[in-house]
């Protein structure tokens, strides 16, 4: 899902250099960076993974390139993911040779 987001971004990004008017300089690094995280965070989410991801980079998003933040997020969407997987896997009941050891 975040894959298709940041292919999203990064197709309306391109859009907008393309049609930009002539002298009209591309987007700096840190304003593409500080779009790109506004762009995740959902004001209708009470908690927010985003937002808290976006004040625990602080400063760094401004600094940072690009690729590096793409990943970042693609890694972090990943790690929340596979915890939201995990917490709602069912608990599986133990095989009956394990039943022979409990009791």
């Amino acid at each position: 899902m975040i894959n298709a987001h940041i292919d999203k971004f990064v197709t309306l990004l391109n859009a907008r250099d393309y049609h930009r008017p002539p002298g009209t300089p591309r987007m700096q690094p840190a304003t593409v960076n500080l779009q790109l995280m506004t762009s995740l965070i959902n004001p209708d989410d009470k908690n927010d993974d985003w937002k808290l991801f976006r004040t625990a980079k602080g400063n760094a998003i401004r600094t940072m390139a690009t690729a590096e933040l793409f990943a970042e997020v693609r890694a972090t969407d990943s790690g929340q993911q596979s915890s939201k997987t995990a917490n709602q896997t069912p608990v599986q009941p133990p095989p009956d040779a394990a039943k022979a050891l409990i009791t």
